[in-house]
């Protein structure tokens, strides 16, 4: 199965050359062009959401709990799925923060942050497993922040994880040497970028400068995994049409397996 995480940005910003409506076909196009089974968007608001029910029929989501709560749009973690291949099992959602089963903001974050999960059933293999979406508080100083986050969901999955393959998909905020990819390296995930055989230094944000960006190593979205599944692939996309970007961030897509 082709699993991609996305933070999109939001359709309510003002990005000039990049807002919403002059990068959403680009958006779209990019989604098609390397065809998902599954999906986790991070920053969805309600005009990213309408065109995406629009242009990407054949996916059913789960929108999650709201995470962000703007004046002008909700942040949403949602998770898409091919609706001729997998079926909804279960599905729940969290915070992250000290009291995950409520709204809340945690450990001095700026903004509320949650989790989405879903159980799936792969039709066509009759095996059950679990995704989870996030997207953890972006702060510079907030590393520690970040490793709490990591915890809570590491122990919010734990349940599910002795049951059947999780995969825990997220824009992290969070460089592979930080405390937060610590945590889930400790818990027994894997990170299917290095389990793929990657190893070079990437980026996964580029705040729209694409591969002319001045820094490198900013490898901040990341695909987890842990059990019975196996990595045969992954790849960070480039897409691009400069000045014009599907994201500040780009998608990546990595191919799984049932061991």
């Amino acid at each position: 199965m082709r699993v991609m995480s996305f933070n999109i940005r939001g359709s309510f910003h003002d990005d000039g050359d990049n807002d919403w409506p002059k990068r959403r076909d680009l958006n779209i196009a990019t989604i098609q062009k390397y065809n998902p089974d599954i999906i986790g968007f991070q920053e969805a608001q309600s005009g990213n959401l309408a065109d995406y029910a629009n242009e990407l029929p054949e996916y059913a989501y789960n929108l999650g709990p709201v995470a962000v709560r703007k004046a002008d749009d909700h942040h949403h973690v949602p998770i898409f799925w091919r609706r001729e291949r997998y079926a909804l099992v279960n599905s729940g959602g969290f915070y992250l923060s000290e009291t995950p089963d409520v709204w809340s903001i945690g450990w001095g974050a700026t903004f509320a942050r949650s989790a989405n999960w879903v159980t799936l059933l792969d039709m066509q293999t009759n095996r059950e497993f679990s995704i989870l979406n996030t997207h953890f508080p972006h702060m510079l100083d907030q590393d520690e922040t970040r490793a709490n986050c990591a915890a809570v969901v590491v122990e919010k999955l734990a349940p599910l994880s002795r049951q059947m393959p999780v995969i825990v998909m997220a824009d992290f905020n969070a460089i592979p040497s930080s405390a937060a990819y610590g945590v889930f390296m400790e818990a027994g995930y894997v990170d299917s970028y290095t389990a793929a055989g990657h190893t070079e230094d990437v980026n996964t944000f580029h705040g729209f400068h694409g591969r002319e960006v001045a820094y490198n190593g900013l490898r901040i979205d990341w695909i987890l995994t842990k059990g019975a599944v196996q990595t045969s692939g992954f790849q960070v996309i480039t897409d691009e049409a400069p000045p014009i970007y599907p994201s500040d961030h780009y998608p990546i897509l990595t191919e799984l397996d049932f061991a």
